[in-house]
């Protein structure tokens, strides 16, 4: 049997057929340290000659050097699907569907904007093999513009794969596909049946999907001809992944078109990541922009309000001018959308008596109180339990409050004021069917005034929203996240470009106790080129990213003396294998959040400079730390936040 190196194979593991992939062949092998006769052999299967190209295995090297990571996890990545599926599937059922999909097509594309136009002729004629980032204004139409780049492609017969946040993939982007290229494109995302993907996965497979629409880990599907590979929201911090293998989609988005040099990738943001826009500073990526929006209409006044010094109404978080400002949108008969990132009715429920707060019983976290469902949620770890009418610990009753406004107590109140008026809210803790049919109401305009979390901030079209408010900047809750001038720039420029986008001119009004910090006067002038600047050289100053690499190691174990032990056992092993580099380590620290699900979390922080091969320094200490049960290290190579 023919043993090619790729080739999907069965192997008989205890008393079961798992899957696995032929990395390595070599018969002249003398260091074999047991009998070569139980050795069993393998089941290959031919699955329509399958295998994983020189180039495909390349990309999944580097994922697991970069990354830290084992091959087996890696593989898993690429090889979701368990064996059943290759046993069971009908191959015929599946070509049958996707050719009745693609029959006759036709196409709805828009008419380009001027501007549109240049960045779409620019980039389809592009032949250099370097990234593309295409930079335009919230509702400049850059979906537009890679529609009639993936219309171009369907006729060639080539795949196209666009990346997005799981929180932009929604109804709302697939029907505007539809509506385009008059059938429906594959999604891929946790929201997929089993037996969906299935069908998805063969037919990339055999090259019958020619548009798949999917979150960062379709990026692995192994495509037939993939030819252009899209990676909306390019900045959106979910393209990293944070568990089992850490790895970072968009930029693994940009090695597979270094390895295969025949994929176009087209990188797009309103407000691109800093690490994408010193790479364009320095010549690796090309650069393109759309500074209009498609409808002519100026972007949103930008007004912040200082909180420490504005009248407050009755209601602590609202002040007059932003309830003014509501009360002027609803005589226009015109939308509101009030913006706060806090899941639930209070983060924090507290004994006016003893001062005790509500914790987690695993977690060293509050519970959110969510109201409606009357209940006490950890966000960590996922615990819950019922609202009690007394403290925990002074037993006393009634004496437990709530303090820190979340999304919730927001509705609630704005619906006191406004008893009229028809108030909603949407975030991720409802049913997917739940806020569609609130955006599809929003759309409509049968909704007065929506109060959301980030949900809402990208991809949506709301015809009559003229009013963004923001309760609160999030400026005081994240100090400790080492992007939090990037992020907040980045989430407050992204709601706020909900309004205004079609015939009336939007306003945009930003509640904050930290009024005078620069990432807010910047935002609020448009002073973006002026802000890049300023945050890349506080960001050299400070030894961060993008001018250094870092890697964040988590120690983990359900005894907190072991956990640091762990930590410190770790640094001296370093030490030992990369004494002479110049590389720094912090810590180590208690995480942010110290214990999650019973375990305690220590946090050692390593700096170098990008050209020294950190990694590798890493995976040679850890060789020499054996962990015990229930002992686990988090290796995260680039993070994008230090919780």
């Amino acid at each position: 049997m023919s043993c090619n190196i790729g080739r999907l194979v069965k192997v008989p593991f205890r008393n079961n057929m798992i899957l696995g992939i032929i990395w390595e062949v070599n018969i002249s092998r003398t260091d074999i340290m047991f009998d070569s006769k139980k050795i069993k052999s393998i089941f290959q299967k031919n699955l329509y000659n399958f295998t994983l190209d020189q180039k495909r295995i390349k990309l999944l090297k580097f994922v697991s050097s970069y990354y830290v990571a084992s091959l087996s996890s890696v593989l898993k990545l690429i090889f979701p699907l368990k064996i059943d599926f290759w046993d069971n599937f009908e191959k015929n059922d599946v070509k049958q569907e996707i050719l009745e999909n693609y029959q006759e097509s036709t196409f709805a594309l828009k008419i380009l904007s001027q501007d549109q136009q240049i960045a779409f002729q620019t980039i389809s004629n592009f032949c250099d093999d370097k990234p593309i980032l295409l930079k335009g204004v919230t509702g400049s139409g850059k979906t537009e513009v890679y529609f009639h780049l993936i219309a171009e492609n369907i006729k060639k017969g080539k795949q196209t794969l666009v990346l997005m946040p799981e929180i932009s993939l929604n109804q709302d982007i697939v029907n505007r596909f539809i509506e385009r290229f008059n059938f429906k494109p594959a999604i891929w995302n946790s929201k997929v049946t089993k037996k969906k993907k299935y069908m998805i996965f063969l037919n990339i497979i055999l090259g019958k999907e020619l548009i798949v629409i999917g979150t960062r880990s379709s990026l692995f599907l192994p495509f037939k001809n993939l030819s252009l590979l899209i990676v909306d929201e390019e900045h959106d911090k979910s393209y990293k992944q944070e568990s089992i293998v850490n790895y970072n989609a968009r930029d693994m988005s940009v090695l597979l078109s270094k390895i295969y040099q025949n994929i176009k990738i087209l990188l797009l943001s309103a407000t691109p990541s800093l690490e994408t826009l010193y790479n364009v500073k320095i010549g690796k990526y090309q650069y393109l922009s759309i500074d209009k929006r498609y409808s002519e209409i100026s972007l949103p006044e930008i007004k912040i309000i200082d909180m420490r010094k504005s009248k407050i109404t009755n209601q602590f978080w609202l002040s007059e001018e932003l309830l003014l400002s509501i009360v002027d949108n609803l005589k226009k008969k015109e939308q509101i959308l009030l913006f706060l990132n806090r899941k639930g009715f209070a983060n924090i429920i507290a004994c006016e008596s003893c001062f005790f707060k509500l914790t987690c019983k695993y977690c060293s976290a509050h519970l959110i109180l969510h109201k409606k469902r009357q209940i006490l949620k950890c966000h960590y770890c996922g615990y819950r339990s019922l609202i009690v009418n007394f403290c925990p610990q002074c037993k006393e009753k009634d004496t437990l409050k709530t303090f820190g406004a979340g999304i919730e107590q927001i509705e609630e109140k704005i619906q006191k004021i406004f008893p009229s008026k028809i108030v909603k809210m949407v975030s991720r803790e409802l049913q997917l069917s739940e806020i569609e049919k609130i955006v599809h109401d929003m759309q409509e305009n049968k909704i007065d005034i929506l109060i959301a979390t980030q949900i809402i901030s990208k991809g949506y079209n709301f015809p009559n929203l003229t009013l963004v408010g923001v309760i609160d900047d999030g400026l005081r809750v994240y100090k400790e996240d080492l992007r939090i001038n990037e992020k907040i720039y980045q989430l407050l420029t992204q709601i706020g470009g909900r309004s205004g986008r079609n015939i009336k001119a939007g306003k945009l009004l930003i509640q904050s106790y930290e009024s005078q910090t620069k990432v807010l006067k910047f935002l609020q002038n448009y002073q973006e080129k002026d802000f890049i600047e300023y945050e890349l050289e506080n960001r050299k100053i400070f030894q961060l990213p993008p001018f250094t690499r870092l890697v964040n190691l988590l120690f983990m174990s359900k005894s907190q003396d072991i956990s640091l032990e762990m930590a410190k056992n770790f640094i001296k092993k370093f030490f030992e294998v990369a004494s002479d580099m110049n590389i720094k380590i912090l810590g180590p620290v208690e995480s942010v959040i110290f214990k999650i699900s019973n375990y305690y979390r220590y946090r050692v922080l390593i700096v170098a400079k990008k050209d020294i091969l950190i990694q590798k320094y890493i995976e040679l200490s850890l060789n020499k730390v054996q962990l015990k049960s229930n002992e686990f290290i988090k290796i995260d190579v680039d993070p994008q936040n230090l919780v």
